[in-house]
Formats: structure tokens, C-alpha cells, sequence
């Protein structure tokens, strides 16, 4: 008996978390690396906008339960804190270049 292999089309970044049975820890993921670090930098700018329109687009999903919103929103506060964390750290090694200068 001969096996069909059925090819699957390359996915879209982030278009699983569109699937909700892999959503809740797709998203403990996404804030974990975040926490340590994934979005920094503007070489990363392209996935930021990528997961930002994502997350956007699941906020606009109706009858979402409670603990699925909630986790979308601890996401995009982490990924806010992170963006501040940045600028924070490039803010104090300003200061500190400065006070090096004098």
C-alpha cells in the first residue's frame, strides 16, 4: 500500500495562535520570551509587528472567555515592559556616559 505524505503549506508567523487549543500556552510562551529578551532590538522589529497584529486581531474574536482576554492582555503588557525596560537601559547608560564624560 502506497503512503501519501501530505505537505502542509508554510505557516504564517504566528497564525497558530488563531488555533484556541494552543493559545493559552503559545502565549505563556511568547511572555516568557519576552521576559528574556526576544523582542529586543530593532532586528526584531519585523516579528514585534507581526505579534502585535496577531494579538490585535484576537481581541477582536467575540464570546472569548475570561482567562483567554486576561492572557492577552498580560501579553501585550509584557511586551510593553519589555519596550520600557529598553529605553530605561538605554536612558542610564546615557547618564552614566555622561557622568563618565565629566
Amino acid at each position: 500500500m502506497a503512503r501519501y505524505h501530505r505537505r502542509h503549506r508554510p505557516r504564517k508567523p504566528f497564525d497558530w495562535l488563531n488555533e484556541r487549543r494552543h493559545r493559552r500556552g503559545a502565549l505563556e510562551l511568547i511572555r516568557q520570551a519576552i521576559r528574556e529578551g526576544w523582542l529586543d532590538g530593532n532586528e526584531h522589529s519585523d516579528r514585534r509587528d507581526r505579534l502585535v497584529a496577531t494579538l490585535c486581531g484576537l481581541l477582536n474574536i467575540e464570546h472569548k472567555p475570561t482567562r483567554e482576554v486576561l492572557s492577552l492582555c498580560q501579553t501585550f503588557f509584557a511586551m510593553v515592559r519589555s519596550n520600557l525596560d529598553s529605553e530605561l537601559a538605554a536612558l542610564e547608560a546615557e547618564r552614566a556616559k555622561c557622568r563618565a564624560d565629566i
